[in-house]
């Protein structure tokens, strides 16, 4: 497992990349981030699916800007790049969540567990 993540920087564990502070350079945060999707998609195809989703979360928190930032401060060139970083992490938590249930923590989504029935159907009259 941790062939994966030494293979990109050498005498990284898996704890120093998932415990690392966030960068002040922009390139440097879209490397953190996809390294850590690359933990997160090894941990995935072992069926570790809470550890994957944990790898991916933190992958997001190292490309999360503020909206005004990526709006007026980002070149064309680094908001294609943060797209391109940020939409693969986002589909795999996705697809992590769907096979945990909903949760990264395994709790069906914050239903409290409780069947709801199908949503409602809002016609033209009010609640049906």
């Amino acid at each position: 497992m941790a062939d994966a993540v030494s293979q990109v920087v050498e005498g990284e564990t898996e704890d120093d990349l998932l415990t690392k502070e966030k960068s002040y350079l922009f390139e440097e945060r879209l490397e953190t981030a996809g390294r850590l999707r690359q933990l997160g998609n090894e941990r995935f195809k072992r069926g570790c699916m809470e550890d994957a989703a944990e790898a991916y979360e933190r992958a997001l928190h190292h490309v999360d800007f503020d909206e005004l930032q990526i709006n007026f401060d980002f070149s064309d060139k680094h908001r294609e790049s943060l797209t391109a970083a940020k939409l693969p992490v986002l589909l795999n938590l996705c697809q992590c969540l769907a096979k945990l249930g909903g949760s990264a923590r395994g709790g069906g989504g914050g239903g409290g567990g409780k069947n709801r029935g199908p949503p409602r159907n809002f016609g033209a009259k009010g609640f049906n």
